[in-house]
């Protein structure tokens, strides 16, 4: 089970010690904001069979961790949603590194992709 969300005053208060350089308030941080990775992971994976969502889960986790590191305190903008296009985009780029589909998909067209790589799955289970 996932560590409860914190409220926007303790995101806030560790986001600042983290800057300061405190680890134990950076590994708290992660800790509480796994559900982000879980609401990337499962709004874009809905219907995805794959045997690699361990691995997906594993880059999206290392999304999270890149994402407090380099979230900006000076910005005006929610960490919860700069972190959630870090993990999309990192979900996106381990389909495109480990699924190569012969330049079918652009760039632009990732919802493609994912149907593409599920039709795949699917005719390798029925094999």
């Amino acid at each position: 089970k996932l560590p409860e969300s914190l409220s926007g005053e303790e995101n806030l208060r560790l986001l600042k010690e983290i800057k300061n350089g405190n680890e134990k308030a950076k590994e708290k941080f992660i800790c509480h904001n796994l559900r982000l990775v879980t609401f990337v992971m499962g709004k874009r994976l809905k219907n995805y069979q794959g045997n690699d969502i361990e691995d997906i889960f594993q880059a999206a986790s290392v999304a999270l961790m890149k994402a407090v590191e380099n979230f900006d305190l000076e910005r005006n903008t929610l960490f919860s949603t700069f972190a959630i296009k870090c993990i999309d985009t990192e979900i996106n780029n381990y389909f495109r590194n480990n699924y190569k589909t012969n330049n079918l998909v652009s760039l632009n067209e990732k919802e493609n992709l994912f149907i593409l790589i599920a039709k795949k799955h699917q005719k390798k289970k029925k094999k």
